[in-house]
């Protein structure tokens, strides 16, 4: 498999991708085998120098067509919350 090189272009543009997102890319590559969430990590803080050029397209393109953010992380106590708000607002509609 042709490896490509990380270089600071390519490096730099994956950290303005991770800004412009907040999406790191543990949990952009959460659900996938390769690459690694850790793997690229090491892309970005220049430890790892070369990688498989169809997982630097892959994640460019990942990155790519992510909507601006950064998000707030649902937590289940934001979740509970939710919940709990959603019963109110339930509750009332039922009385009208």
């Amino acid at each position: 498999m042709a490896r490509v090189p990380i270089t600071d272009e390519i490096r730099k543009e994956l950290i303005a991708h991770k800004k412009r997102t907040g999406v790191g890319p543990v949990e952009l590559l959460k659900n996938n085998k390769k690459p690694s969430g850790s793997s690229v990590k090491g892309w970005l803080r220049g430890t790892i120098k070369t990688v498989p050029k169809s997982e630097l397209y892959y994640v460019l393109l990942l990155r790519a067509f992510l909507p601006e953010g950064p998000y707030i992380p649902l937590t289940q106590e934001i979740r509970d919350m939710l919940m709990f708000l959603n019963y109110g607002l339930l509750c009332r509609i039922d009385k009208i």
